[in-house]
């Protein structure tokens, strides 16, 4: 459950990461 914990951790940071790289992509 732990690891399963990490994994959601680092999805969601990994989202977000997404999200901001998206709008700079758009506007190049």
């Amino acid at each position: 459950m732990t690891f399963t914990r990490i994994q959601l951790e680092n999805f969601q940071s990994h989202e977000d990461t997404i999200l901001e790289l998206d709008p700079g992509v758009n506007v190049i």
